[in-house]
């Protein structure tokens, strides 16, 4: 599989939501390689309501699939998906990333997905772009960007219609800061939008954490990964 990520706008529809940070590609649809996991993908089960009764009153699944959810992994969709094992392999390209912002990565990665979730961080010095073991997250900036966004996340391989072998995260800035790092680090595992969320709930609802969008900066609440979003991933890898 090729990095793609330099080609972000031809054959694109673009589409904010409340703001959003991210890219969301509208009337997409099509099938998965894994027939269990297409029907899934059709009929996601929520992790609040058809599994373990481990979920409290009023709480709610933004873990994709969602029933909110109206894509299906797929390769080049600019939509993200779940990783595919709880390994994190990650790697940035220094060309486009400056030393500053991989350093806020880093921070964010180590403090809110290695050491507080089930999760395990490991930073590569080359990525892999093909066979069974692919860099899961690479970190660039790409060529052309699309005006009022600041980045995004979307699924480079699919391996299904749930999960993704390689994500590229991508940034308008060269510099980008630690909520925009773990907002779009927690898309490239799966974290969705809260209208995304099943059921749906407000994309500021404080227990989205940096899922929130558009984001809250010098709101303690919506800076960090946050306890719901730790327990979707927890109860995902």
């Amino acid at each position: 599989m090729t990095d793609n990520g330099a080609r972000i706008i031809k054959g694109a529809r673009w589409a904010p939501v409340v703001g959003t940070l991210c890219l969301v590609a509208l009337g997409i649809t099509g099938a998965g390689s894994a027939a269990t996991a297409l029907a899934d993908a059709q009929d996601p089960p929520s992790m609040c309501f058809d599994g373990p009764a481990d979920c409290s009153p009023g709480d709610f699944d933004n873990m994709f699939p969602t029933k909110n959810t109206k894509w299906k992994c797929r390769d080049h969709l600019q939509l993200y998906c779940q990783t595919d094992n709880s390994t994190l392999t990650v790697w940035h390209d220094k060309k486009t990333i400056k030393a500053e912002g991989w350093n806020r990565i880093k921070a964010v990665l180590k403090k809110d997905f290695d050491r507080t979730t089930d999760l395990k961080v490991k930073f590569v010095k080359k990525p892999v772009y093909s066979g069974p073991a692919e860099t899961d997250i690479i970190y660039k900036q790409p060529k052309e960007w699309p005006a009022g966004v600041q980045g995004l996340t979307w699924c480079n391989d699919a391996v299904d219609a749930v999960k993704c072998d390689q994500h590229l995260v991508l940034f308008k800035g060269r510099t980008p800061g630690k909520i925009l790092a773990c907002h779009e680090t927690g898309h490239a595992v799966g974290l969705t939008h809260g209208n995304n969320a099943d059921p749906e709930v407000g994309n500021q609802d404080s227990r989205l954490g940096c899922m929130q969008t558009p984001p809250r900066p010098g709101v303690p609440a919506a800076e960090t990964l946050g306890g719901h979003n730790r327990k979707m991933i927890n109860k995902t890898y």
